[in-house]
C-alpha cells in the first residue's frame, strides 16, 4: 500500500529545518535531498518506498523508517513515519548520531565516547562520520 508520505514529510521538514537548503524531487527522483555539509559524507537523500521512507547518507549507510501503526489509517501511518524521520534528522544534523559503512552495509548509533569495536571496523570500514564530517580516528 502506498502511503501519502510526501504530504506528511515535506511540511515537517520545512518547519523543522527552515534555514537548511533542501531540494524536493519529482516523481522519479529522491523525495528530498539535503546537500552535503561535508564532501566526504555526501548528500542525504530521502526515498519514498511506498510504505516506508529510506534515509540514505552519501554512499556510507542508510536507514529504513516504517510505521508500527499497522491498523491505523494511512494518513496516521504517514504522519508517524514523517515524525520518526524528522526526529532522526534533528539528531543527525546536530552531530548526535555517528555512522559508518559502505552504502549497502553500514550502521549508525548515538554518538559515543567509545570507539566502535574491532569487528565492526573490519566489516564496515575504519572511518566513522557525523553529518559535519569524518571523526578523528
Amino acid at each position: 500500500m502506498t502511503l501519502p508520505l510526501r504530504d506528511a514529510l515535506i511540511p515537517k521538514l520545512r518547519t523543522a529545518f527552515p534555514s537548511m537548503s533542501m531540494r524536493i524531487g519529482g516523481e522519479d527522483e529522491a523525495l528530498v535531498v539535503f546537500p552535503a555539509k561535508h564532501a566526504q559524507v555526501g548528500d542525504l537523500r530521502i526515498q519514498d518506498e511506498g510504505d516506508e521512507l529510506t534515509v540514505i547518507i552519501g554512499d556510507i549507510t542508510h536507514r529504513h523508517f516504517g510505521s508500527a501503526l499497522t491498523r491505523a489509517h494511512p494518513n496516521e501511518q504517514a504522519e508517524d513515519i514523517a515524525t520518526q524521520v524528522t526526529d532522526y534528522l534533528r539528531q543527525l544534523f546536530a552531530d548526535e548520531i555517528e555512522f559508518y559503512g559502505y552504502g549497502s552495509g553500514g550502521g549508525a548509533r548515538a554518538r559515543s565516547r567509545t570507539k566502535r569495536g574491532l569487528l565492526s571496523r573490519l566489516l564496515l570500514g575504519w572511518r566513522t562520520y557525523v553529518w559535519s564530517g569524518p571523526l578523528e580516528q
